[in-house]
């Protein structure tokens, strides 16, 4: 059996090379990542939709098709795609007003506030299709389209279906979206909408029950390896509605490509005001039979099976002004906001209202090409949420080649609701926490594709779950910190980009983190067959070192500190091989080439061992009529 997997690798790291190899000798491609199409797209939600970001049609990356597996990525996760995933890399990021605190789904479901509306005078299509091991399958559909100059209708579906490889594993996520952009014709009223749908089904197994039985590969198949939970299941859908509307006081400050000869002014007059209207709603339930009630440290009602469900409610109000113009640079530029957030919950307690106003102004300063500085602040008035605020300051320095940028945040909130009041079959808390404080300090420097970043986070009263799992309170001050660098090197065909990271806690029982972190992608670009073709071979390579980690519950579907058993000092290898053929793409690669070696230690969380090796293939069409 170990002759035949590395007879497998060798064939089929043989393949790539050859495959390079065969064809005409290679032409110069120039930058192989700056293939994109004069296709591009804003975010109605931003507060500045006049920037525009361009479409990426480049073939490098499309064999990382899982949102969790991309470059900048380090995430854990519970071994099968469109599982709940964690950052290695802390975010302290805090929602503004309500937030229930819950987010397994944070990189598989479709948000507002990241909706594409695009700008573009053709029909764009776009299909990606990927199917795997086990039955995976990954299908994404989106198309945008002017249905009339005036107006442009567009959507979005992500599907993603995969049974795992053991025993109740199996994930179904579906997400869709229909956005619509109308503008008058003097092009100085527009209304931006959307409808967004996410859903979920998630069978949760706690993990394999001994994980010797994986680490020793004594069963092979893994649907015969037993695991803690043989009924258990999470449910989740999600239903949201915007409408923008947005209105020009001139028609010169409209959505319109900017002119490169704009002259720069020091007007502070209002170019536009805008008013934004979002409805959630959002449920969980959570289920099992009375026969997974030993998995648990404690059950209420032993005689029932589980039932514990949560229902959100959330209406959004949010008038909106700003100076910005694209057509004219402005030394000030100023955006002044007044959001009403009214919420309800219900489910698992009675039904709690929550209602706060929040006022946000930002500015940013440029009085030349290369300084910037930009503030911003809100503040929260309200019932439960009254005195939770942000406040940000960044200033930037382009002093080419060097681009200096240097960020200091103070986030203030009691954080989520869940962490303060829940009730379940298996978990009851009442808690009073203070405001928790973080203090974020952030600096990059960007030399001639050399970029250097540096994180320092210091957090107050911390609100977490701990090792059993309770919601808690960390008395005291937590320090976090992380020096990361990132860099593609390219020599005639060949590139190898790499992003590595060295990272601390002060506390490691509390918020771990593994301290070495890397991501690294080699591969070789060729064009073929008289430039009609690219291939391009490589190898991704993910690493992080070993550390007392995160593991999971299911029944809140939130990762928590745990103080038992090691993960991490894997490498995970993948090979691949990309195609380009005009707008068809196509991958195909050998995921986990460790697992042909024999070292069953891929774990990213204790029990939940990530896929064996397997081949995955992908295509990816693009379409302009």
């Amino acid at each position: 059996m170990a002759g035949l997997k590395h007879c497998c690798i060798e064939l089929l790291m043989s393949g790539l090379i050859l495959t390079a190899s065969h064809f005409t000798p290679a032409q110069n491609i120039g930058n192989p990542d700056a293939d994109s199409l004069n296709v591009s797209c804003f975010f109605a939600l931003s507060d500045d939709i006049h920037q525009m970001y361009p479409i990426d049609t480049s073939l490098s990356g499309i064999q990382r098709y899982n949102p969790l597996s991309c470059f900048h990525c380090f995430y854990i996760t519970n071994g099968n795609t469109g599982q709940p995933h964690l950052s290695l890399i802390p975010n302290f990021t805090t929602e503004k007003g309500f937030d229930f605190g819950i987010h397994p789904f944070r990189h598989f479901y479709l948000k507002a506030e990241r909706i594409p509306y695009f700008s573009l005078k053709k029909p764009y299509t776009r299909v990606f299709y990927v199917m795997g091991s086990k039955k995976e399958q990954n299908l994404t559909i989106t198309h945008s389209q002017n249905v009339a100059e005036w107006f442009n209708l567009g959507l979005q579906f992500d599907y993603v279906n995969s049974p795992g490889y053991y025993k109740r594993q199996f994930t179904d996520n579906k997400n869709f979206s229909l956005n619509g952009h109308f503008k008058t014709k003097n092009d100085r009223y527009h209304i931006f909408a959307n409808y967004i749908h996410n859903k979920s089904k998630i069978q949760e197994n706690g993990g394999i029950k001994y994980d010797s039985v994986f680490e020793k590969n004594i069963i092979t198949s893994r649907e015969s390896i037993t695991v803690n939970l043989n009924s258990t299941e999470n449910k989740l859908k999600e239903n949201n509605y915007l409408l923008k509307q947005v209105f020009f006081f001139q028609k010169d400050t409209a959505l319109k490509p900017a002119e490169e000869t704009a002259t720069t002014s020091w007007s502070l007059n209002p170019s536009e005001i805008s008013h934004t209207f979002l409805f959630r709603k959002r449920t969980r339930i959570h289920s099992h039979s009375t026969d997974d009630n030993s998995f648990y440290n404690h059950t209420f009602d032993t005689i029932n099976p589980t039932l514990d469900s949560t229902l959100i409610y959330m209406i959004e109000n949010k008038l909106g002004i700003t100076n910005k113009n694209r057509q004219k640079n402005k030394y000030i530029l100023w955006f002044l906001s007044l959001t009403h957030q009214y919420a309800e919950l219900s489910g698992y307690a009675p039904k709690n209202y929550f209602l706060s106003v929040i006022p946000a102004f930002s500015v940013s300063f440029q009085p030349t090409d290369n300084l910037n500085l930009e503030l911003s602040t809100d503040y929260c008035f309200g019932d439960y949420y009254n005195g939770d605020y942000h406040a940000h300051a960044k200033l930037r320095f382009n002093l080419k080649p060097i681009t200096l940028e240097f960020l200091s945040s103070v986030n203030a909130s009691k954080g989520g609701y869940f962490y303060h009041s829940y009730k379940s079959n298996h978990f009851i808390w009442e808690n009073s926490f203070q405001q928790q404080k973080i203090y974020s300090q952030t600096g990059t420097l960007d030399f001639k594709g050399y970029q250097l970043n540096i994180k320092y986070h210091s957090i107050s009263n911390f609100i977490y779950l701990d090792t059993l799992p309770q919601a808690s309170r960390h008395a005291g001050d937590i320090q976090a910190a992380g020096i990361y660098f990132n860099k593609t090197f390219r020599y005639v065909n060949w590139s190898a980009r790499l992003n590595a990271g060295y990272q601390n806690s002060s506390d490691e029982s509390v918020l771990p983190v593994p301290e070495w972190l890397a991501n690294i992608s080699l591969y070789y670009t060729r064009n073929v067959f008289k430039s009609v073709a690219v291939i391009e071979p490589g190898v991704d390579l993910l690493y992080f070192s070993s550390y007392i980690g995160y593991t999971y519950m299911p029944a809140l579907m939130s990762f928590y500190p745990q103080n038992h058993k090691k993960v991490g000092n894997y490498w995970y290898a993948d090979a691949f091989l990309n195609v380009k053929i005009k707008r068809a793409m196509l991958f195909i690669k050998y995921q986990n080439l460790g697992y042909l070696f024999g070292r069953y230690t891929y774990y990213t969380v204790p029990s939940y061992p990530m896929p064996d090796g397997g081949l995955r293939f992908g295509v990816s069409w693009t379409f302009y009529d």
